[in-house]
């Protein structure tokens, strides 16, 4: 039952075979090894330009937001007119402070 095995053992076919087997894996590991770490970094890159994407669609709908509320709010007028061009109203004192420069450290 088992003879034939054990003569194609015996006649060194089979020894061959194997060797032939792992020069195939082998040389196929070294031949894709390069593709996989490419992989990696494309996955990276995927992963980080999928992060930025979501950090700029929650910038845009903060964008969006400020828009609306300008359109329909007066007091929301009011309030970028104060902050960004230094407007008050009618008899009002604007005082404007600027932050001190940081000391040069020695």
């Amino acid at each position: 039952m088992f003879s034939g095995v054990w003569q194609e053992k015996s006649s060194g076919s089979g020894f061959w075979l194997w060797v032939l087997i792992s020069v195939i894996v082998i040389g196929s590991f070294f031949l894709l090894l390069p593709v996989y770490r490419e992989y990696g970094k494309k996955r990276d890159e995927y992963i980080q330009i999928k992060a930025e994407r979501a950090a700029l669609q929650q910038e845009l709908l903060r964008k969006q937001k400020q828009v609306r509320d300008l359109e329909s709010s007066p007091s929301e007028i009011e309030k970028v007119a104060r902050e960004k061009f230094n407007q008050g109203r009618a008899g009002e004192t604007t005082y404007i402070y600027e932050m001190p420069k940081e000391e040069k450290k020695k």
